[in-house]
């Protein structure tokens, strides 16, 4: 039993730590040079988060990539770390880091159904009412008086990103879940998620960019330093973390401890200047509030 309660302890302390650091996510990405195409910080930030992990696998005496369901897990790496992060760093380019972030948080009450629903995980219908408010949460965020709700709109294209991007986190989160349970090793998920999803990025930039490579010349060393730290500490350090967590607790707990990094965001996002209406403060409050309801246990309902 009490071996039970330290793995817990150590999954809950992996969740937060790997939270704390996304949380600072949106806003380093907003301070990168916007002359960098969306695709080669994506490709560069996981390209230097797989070389952390690689490395961390040649030191280590396990098999752990062995037996792996490769077709599987590219095209989960496809999806979960280079079209979602293409379509994250596009909705805070467009809508700003707090905006941004808060849409994608909608991964929370919405992994927690995927939880109940693909992986039996128990909840109540508290979640149900989570994701209601968080749909409510959406409309505050996305409403501005006086302007057309149109894709032409940069801002309105950035919102459609960032729920895009919550919903495909949230089921990018189960499916890991279900990988995990399988056996394999969290080191051998982050590692190959981060590898295909920069060649992806990669790919992406030199078929759809004009001279992609061009906008480097353009970088100070502040830009460098920053896709440095997002390669080290969000997509390396973060993911392996966040999966080491999803092997000890349920993918729904994860998700709930997703909310450290809303208070990250905040803090961060008013520091460099960003400033959203009343309406929008509404609106990330009815987030909060949803993810507030999916801590409450299944059995209270």
């Amino acid at each position: 039993m009490s071996k039970n309660i330290s793995n817990q302890g150590r999954g809950w302390w992996y969740v937060f730590v790997s939270q704390a650091l996304w949380g600072t996510g949106g806003v380093v990405t907003k301070l990168v040079d916007k002359s960098l195409p969306s695709s080669l910080l994506v490709g560069f930030r996981h390209g230097i988060g797989a070389l952390v992990l690689g490395i961390s696998i040649i030191r280590t005496e396990r098999p752990i990539m062995r037996n792996l369901p490769w077709l599987r897990l590219i095209i989960f790496s496809i999806v979960a770390a280079g079209l979602t992060d293409l379509l994250f760093v596009e909705a805070i380019r467009r809508c700003g880091a707090i905006i941004a972030v808060m849409l994608a948080r909608l991964e929370i009450p919405l992994g927690v159904i995927f939880a109940h629903f693909f992986l039996k995980e128990k909840v109540g219908i508290s979640a149900y009412l989570a994701c209601v408010l968080s749909l409510a949460g959406v409309c505050l965020i996305s409403y501005r008086p006086g302007v057309t709700v149109t894709l032409q709109d940069s801002f309105y294209l950035g919102v459609v990103l960032g729920i895009t991007t919550g919903i495909l986190w949230a089921g990018c989160s189960v499916y890991a879940k279900t990988m995990l349970n399988r056996k394999i090793d969290p080191l051998a998920l982050s590692f190959v998620r981060l590898s295909i999803g920069s060649i992806f990025a990669f790919g992406i930039a030199i078929a759809l960019v004009h001279h992609p490579f061009q906008a480097l010349q353009n970088l100070a060393w502040s830009d460098w330093a920053w896709i440095i730290y997002l390669g080290i500490f969000l997509s390396g350090l973060a993911y392996l973390f966040y999966y080491k967590s999803l092997k000890i607790i349920d993918a729904h707990i994860a998700l709930i401890l997703s909310s450290v990094s809303i208070a990250v965001l905040l803090v961060l996002g008013l520091a460099i200047g960003e400033r959203i209406s009343i309406l929008q403060w509404l609106g990330v409050a009815t987030i909060g509030l949803s993810i507030y309801l999916v801590k409450k246990p299944a059995t209270a309902d």
